[in-house]
């Protein structure tokens, strides 16, 4: 073989191992790193910076917020808490990163500035993939409590209650270190309740 062949071949055998070593990109709108990428402490510092910038970012467009805007606010909060948990828990369903897409879908409301309306349209977001919902009469509550945000005095804890009850559904995050479905039922129930009486 003459050496114009081998310097081609030893080419073609480069490109080749590039190609199955490159990671794999990321789909439309994804987030986190692909779940058998995260492998590498630096696959895994990138993911928890993005986890830091979405907190400053929901700090910041939570700042000022009255009504039905302070209960996006601390929805997008719950939510990129309950994502993050989850990924450290190591997670390997889409839920972490459903969770930061309804986060960012709660942002982009309260960035687009302080004259968005907040009505059932940006409020009724589907619920998490990979959650199974355990008290359907807490989760009632809430859907209607979450029609009224701009009426209640507490609308932040409309969003405490979902957090609550969405950890309850997630195979991961209701674990036995975390709190058993009857415990977190009854704290979801009471803080609608406290809500309620705020109408």
């Amino acid at each position: 073989m003459t050496t114009t062949r081998l310097r081609r071949a030893a080419g073609i055998v480069a490109l080749l191992a590039a190609a199955s070593c490159a990671p794999a990109p990321r789909t439309a709108g994804m987030r986190l790193t692909p779940v058998r990428e995260r492998i590498t402490d630096a696959a895994i510092a990138r993911d928890l910076v993005v986890f830091r910038d979405l907190r400053q970012r929901a700090v910041t467009a939570g700042q000022g917020a009255t009504g039905g805007r302070r209960y996006l606010a601390a929805r997008a909060s719950h939510a990129l808490a309950l994502a993050q948990e989850a990924y450290e828990r190591n997670d390997r369903s889409a839920f972490p990163e459903d969770m930061i897409v309804l986060a960012e879908r709660d942002l982009e409301v309260l960035e687009s500035g302080p004259g968005a309306t907040v009505t059932n349209t940006n409020t009724a977001v589907l619920f998490p993939n990979d959650v199974r919902l355990f008290d359907d009469d807490a989760w009632g509550r809430a859907l209607t409590l979450r029609g009224e945000a701009d009426r209640v005095g507490t609308p932040e804890e409309i969003a405490r209650a979902e957090a609550l009850l969405i950890r309850q559904g997630n195979r991961i995050l209701a674990g036995p270190a975390c709190l058993d479905d009857a415990e977190a039922s009854r704290q979801a129930a009471a803080i609608l309740s406290a809500v309620e009486r705020t109408r």
